[in-house]
């Protein structure tokens, strides 16, 4: 890999430097930037880093809450309080181009913890396009059995 001077001194935002726009790639290294999506996102809990860095610009959205667009999605986060929420990654995985990750999110004043699972559609080195699937766990559930295992 050749670096210029540019690059070195900052000059190149990191973020087109790295992912975004779309470049060829394998499964194995989008299976990477999905990890350091995930990571960015979650753990790291800087959604508008994540969103930067990992996804293209003309982003297709597909909660019916947010528009399509990196920055929408950017927007979105930035009015809420995600360092107070506790997530806890229960599965990822990759396969034909598409990543998906499957965790609780808790959120302070919130009521029951959700089960997520969010996918995304990879367009070379770029997330592309994003769906999700959101359950607020029952206060008084009929079934046992728990969303997380």
């Amino acid at each position: 890999m050749k670096f210029t001077a540019a690059f070195l001194f900052g000059l190149i935002p990191l973020a087109l430097a790295q992912n975004c726009p779309p470049k060829p790639a394998t499964d194995l290294e989008k299976r990477a930037i999905l990890d350091t999506f995930i990571d960015t996102f979650l753990v790291k809990k800087q959604p508008a880093n994540a969103m930067r860095d990992h996804v293209a610009e003309d982003y297709i959205q597909h909660n019916p809450g947010v528009l399509s667009g990196r920055q929408n999605a950017i927007n979105a986060f930035a009015g809420m309080s995600t360092a107070s929420f506790r997530y806890t990654i229960i599965t990822k995985g990759f396969d034909n181009n598409i990543g998906w990750f499957h965790y609780k999110m808790e959120m302070p004043g919130g009521g029951q913890p959700y089960a997520v699972t969010d996918f995304v559609r990879f367009n070379g080195t770029c997330i592309q396009e994003h769906w999700d699937v959101v359950q607020q766990r029952p206060a008084n559930p009929r079934n046992p059995l728990a969303l997380w295992s």
